[in-house]
């Protein structure tokens, strides 16, 4: 296979409070992280000595590609999520409790087991299947959610039955591909196949490719690999969490190998701070490695920091308009560009709001703008003079659909409002 990247945005943006926030607290130790908005690269970073080219191993974010494996049978009419369990594997000694359990319920986490699955004396064994079935199902299938990895493994051996060949052979050329990913490596169990809920290490970037073909609703560069019916079913809030985990990131519910979260978002994850976070809402897809001891610290700085950023929404305000991550401000006598928390530079001729004082008269200057969205459903948008010290804060209120520059960098009243 070979590694196709994505496209990268011209313009960079400035997320250096992100970045020192999460290096300040040892809670995040976050190793990278890159963010795609409508399908393009719009920022990533690396510490040192991390790269975008290191593979990283994905813990328990393996889920998501067992999940897709289930979905490309299920769409090519090879299997149904409501499959009994118990049929691809006669094999097995499987109790009676059990002989209802489906596909649906090992993709949603809902066996009825209240212990980890697939535990680490599974390791010794060559009989993965059976160790699952014997674990101790307290609750009926489809009743009771517990996180289980064992689970997921199960779902990697239906996939080698019904294909095959394994996980990591069936993606080869049906996802890995025509996403274009690079090489990948991934844990096979001692019957080769591969695990399914952990072991898989891939580029950073190539995770968040994954997650731009879920939030596409499975379609890629424009060619359809997932149905829109499987991808809004894996989205999907499927069971309550609350009762397992009730950190508010993990207690929203779960999907098929993925968790909700808040903000509208779902998201694969695995130990340590792997994160692969997708927002309907913003066209985006957050992607973060680390060594994290806090995963929901962690998130909580990305909501803070990271959504602000995003934000594109169209504004309500007759001369002001926003589009892609661009606003413009017509003042009547020049259009004023400004980056969402990226600076754009333009001519300062014909100054939009009167010259201020201390600006040379004999000369224009370049401006150089850039703005944020506040909490207050305000617009801050920052002037800096290029060939001077100094610069202005702009305030644009949505409410009452007016924008003034409170004071310039003199702390002197500026002499301007005007109408939105």
């Amino acid at each position: 296979m070979s590694f196709i990247p994505l496209p990268r945005n011209e313009t960079k943006l400035d997320l250096s409070a992100f970045e020192r926030a999460v290096a300040a607290d040892s809670r995040d130790n976050i190793r990278g992280y890159i963010i795609t908005q409508h399908n393009t690269v719009l920022h990533e970073h690396f510490w040192q000595p991390y790269n975008a080219e290191n593979k990283v191993y994905l813990y328990s974010l393996t889920k998501p590609f067992t999940m897709t494996a289930i979905g490309l049978l299920a769409d090519a009419g090879k299997l149904s999520v409501d499959d009994r369990v118990k049929d691809y594997f006669p094999e097995c000694d499987i109790p009676q409790k059990l002989h209802d359990m489906t596909i649906h319920h090992l993709l949603t986490m809902n066996t009825g087991e209240p212990d980890p699955g697939i535990s680490e004396d599974a390791i010794t064994r060559d009989d993965w299947a059976q160790h699952f079935f014997d674990g101790d199902f307290a609750h009926e299938p489809g009743s009771y959610f517990r996180y289980n990895s064992g689970a997921s493994h199960v779902l990697s051996l239906i996939v080698s039955k019904v294909a095959g060949e394994n996980v990591l052979s069936f993606l080869r050329s049906r996802l890995f591909a025509p996403l274009g990913f690079d090489e990948i490596y991934w844990t096979e169990d001692y019957h080769g196949n591969t695990v399914g809920g952990w072991g898989i290490s891939i580029r950073l970037e190539d995770v968040n490719k994954l997650g731009l073909l879920y939030l596409n609703g499975g379609t890629y560069n424009g060619k359809r690999i997932l149905s829109q019916a499987w991808t809004a079913a894996a989205a999907a809030n499927h069971c309550q969490s609350s009762e397992f985990d009730p950190r508010p990131d993990w207690a929203a519910g779960y999907g098929y190998q993925l968790w909700r979260g808040q903000h509208n978002t779902y998201r694969g994850d695995g130990a340590f701070g792997q994160y692969n976070v997708i927002l309907p809402q913003y066209k985006a897809v957050i992607t973060l490695s680390g060594e994290t001891h806090d995963m929901q610290h962690t998130l909580s700085l990305i909501y803070q920091h990271l959504l602000p950023v995003l934000d594109d929404s169209p504004l309500r305000c007759g001369k002001l308009t926003n589009k892609d991550n661009i606003l413009s401000l017509d003042t009547g006598k020049k259009i004023i560009q400004a980056g969402n928390h990226h600076w754009i530079t333009q001519s300062g001729e014909n100054m939009p709001f009167g010259s201020p004082s201390w600006l040379p008269m004999a000369a224009a200057t370049d401006i150089a703008c850039r703005y944020c969205r506040n909490e207050d459903d305000t617009i801050t948008v920052i002037l800096r003079y290029h060939g001077t010290p100094h610069s202005e804060h702009i305030t644009i209120n949505l409410h009452n659909k007016t924008a003034a520059c409170p004071s310039n960098a003199t702390g002197k009243a500026a002499a301007w409002q005007m109408s939105l």
